[in-house]
């Protein structure tokens, strides 16, 4: 791809990377109303009502979707929900540090393995620094925290991260053949008969009398969706390798909202450590074979 070409969907993933940074400050402001599953279950069900209304004022024309991309689209779905389905009971019983280590070092592995794997995506020197460089600054952002222990939910970190480095790279299958609004709306639609499984499974809380977490909910659901076009759109047209690498953005988006609104100030290994991801998310730019 042309470099002028990639600055648009750099820019879309940057952005991505801004609003998974607003997933703590909005899950701060749901609080815990619902319960974990719950909370995530029916934030489905309001992106689905979203996309419906997108649908509907867009007048999108919807395309046949072939036996094949529907199998795809499940996949993403699945990747979706086992990412959060996972995410949850490691980062209640784990170390906070060793959750987001394991979360973000292993999504950024996976989806190099994907673009490898699935589209061909050569690993030339400057993506190899670069996975180094940003492992690295994970490490350094969260090494205060990272605790060693031996758990079952070590297993559920390591299997959410590996699910969260799939997602974005299976979108390429289906996002250039059908409209981002149809790709969408379908992908969740399946994510709510896995989410409704296991809501059933857990039979997590669902408030019925609070209005506040209901609203900060529908919001959080607004985030979401937003978020789906920009990674769809992105990785749409860059590789699989380079937008996992721009989506790390979102590790120092947190420090600058945490700083701007909690008056969180990073520790210097966190800003050393958020200085390399930043410089691994550019190393390809300027290192080559």
């Amino acid at each position: 791809m042309k470099k002028n070409n990639a600055i648009v969907p750099s820019i879309s993933l940057l952005l991505a990377g801004f609003g998974y940074a607003l997933y703590g400050p909005l899950s701060r402001i749901v609080g815990g109303g619902f319960g974990p599953v719950g909370q995530t279950f029916t934030r489905a069900i309001f992106r689905l009502a979203i996309m419906a209304a997108i649908f509907v004022l867009l007048r999108v024309k919807i395309k046949k979707i072939s036996r094949h991309d529907l199998i795809w689209m499940f996949m993403i779905s699945a990747a979706a929900a086992a990412t959060t389905l996972f995410y949850i009971p490691a980062i209640i019983n784990l170390p906070f540090g060793l959750t987001m280590f394991l979360f973000y070092a292993l999504g950024t592995i996976s989806s190099y393995a994907t673009g490898y794997l699935l589209f061909g995506e050569k690993l030339n020197r400057g993506k190899a620094v670069a996975l180094l460089m940003v492992v690295a600054g994970l490490l350094l952002m969260f090494v205060e925290s990272i605790h060693l222990v031996r758990s079952l939910f070590l297993a559920f970190a390591c299997a959410s991260g590996f699910f969260y480095g799939l997602y974005s790279p299976f979108s390429k299958k289906v996002s250039h053949k059908y409209p981002l609004t149809q790709s969408i709306g379908v992908t969740i639609a399946f994510e709510i008969a896995i989410y409704s499984v296991a809501w059933l499974v857990f039979r997590d809380k669902i408030p019925v009398t609070t209005l506040r977490p209901w609203l900060a909910n529908f919001v959080y659901a607004g985030d979401v969706i937003v978020i789906t076009y920009l990674v769809f759109y992105g990785f749409r047209h860059l590789e699989a390798q380079i937008g996992s690498l721009l989506l790390l953005s979102e590790v120092v988006f947190i420090l600058i909202l945490g700083l701007v609104f909690y008056h969180e100030v990073p520790t210097l290994l966190q800003m050393v450590g958020g200085l390399a991801i930043l410089s691994g998310m550019l190393a390809p730019q300027f290192i080559k074979n």
